[in-house]
């Protein structure tokens, strides 16, 4: 960064000082300000407290759990309102996962093969927040996950990056092998007993093809890299993209990982927009991006 900043002839900004810091950083990771005992402290002791000490605390305490479990959920599923009782189980999975400090990988990889029933498996209402529709199961997950922007390559091959519209309908093949069971319960209402609507438990099917529209064509679920995908794989096509997705040699995820939150605390990516990683979106810090 630094050597970025005196190849363009820039200065750096000065270090923050010790109130505006302890305001930054209770602002980034809860959300809120520092009460004011917490600033009161801070300002007895010159200002001058450890300041790593201050990031360790908050990590992990309520505040920190409560924010970013509602950040996760609006970068999946969009802005929430707490009435709504599914997002808040996915919303409260998200902190449930955060408490236990697991690992980035299984929680996407849990986010993508998901089963069960849906009113009781918080996870699974990422898939139902877009009705368990596989194109825009597609489109999302490799603009969260993977930072392309696959969507344009829907309707016709991308105009500006690789993606053709097969390739786009080989990740379609992944998700066409979800399915759904309604669950209803039996309730009493004006003196009738009647069955109301629950949930949906989710299962896989054995289908691990695409109709691209309009074109008479069917393809194979096909990862993005074009690395081989056995059709014959015991296990579920989603749970299969899932690995491949969260895998080390990956060569998107963890950049747009890093990128996505590096974003949220600097104000822009090293690549931006933070979801079009491709030919016309080069990223500003090659050699940081590498590193983290």
């Amino acid at each position: 960064v630094y050597s970025k900043i005196q190849a363009v002839g820039l200065e750096a900004s000065p270090r923050a000082r010790g109130g505006a810091y302890l305001r930054r950083v209770w602002l980034d990771l809860t959300g809120v300000i520092p009460p004011s005992t917490v600033a009161a402290e801070f300002s007895l002791a010159g200002g001058g407290a450890d300041r790593g000490e201050v990031i360790d605390e908050l990590i992990g305490s309520d505040e920190y759990l409560d924010h970013w479990a509602d950040v996760w959920t609006v970068w999946l599923t969009g802005r929430f309102d707490s009435g709504n009782n599914d997002i808040m189980l996915l919303r409260n999975w998200f902190r449930d996962q955060l408490d236990k400090n697991t690992p980035y990988d299984e929680m996407v990889r849990e986010l993508l093969t998901t089963a069960g029933p849906t009113h009781e498996v918080g996870s699974a209402q990422y898939m139902m927040r877009y009705d368990l529709d596989a194109e825009e199961l597609a489109a999302r997950t490799s603009r969260t996950f993977l930072g392309l922007p696959l969507q344009c390559a829907q309707c016709h091959d991308h105009k500006s990056e690789p993606w053709t519209q097969e390739d786009f309908y080989g990740v379609v093949a992944f998700f066409n092998s979800i399915e759904r069971e309604q669950i209803y319960e039996e309730v009493e209402r004006n003196g009738r007993t009647e069955k109301q609507y629950i949930g949906s438990y989710l299962r896989d099917r054995d289908i691990r093809q695409a109709n691209v529209p309009d074109t008479g064509v069917r393809v194979d679920a096909a990862f993005l890299d074009k690395s081989p995908f056995s059709a014959s794989s015991a296990r579920s096509a989603r749970a299969s993209y899932a690995e491949w997705m969260t895998e080390p040699s990956n060569p998107y995820f963890a950049k747009a990982t890093v990128n996505r939150v590096w974003s949220y605390f600097a104000g822009a990516g090293i690549v931006d927009p933070i979801d079009w990683f491709g030919v016309n979106t080069r990223p500003t810090h090659p050699a940081l991006l590498e590193w983290l």
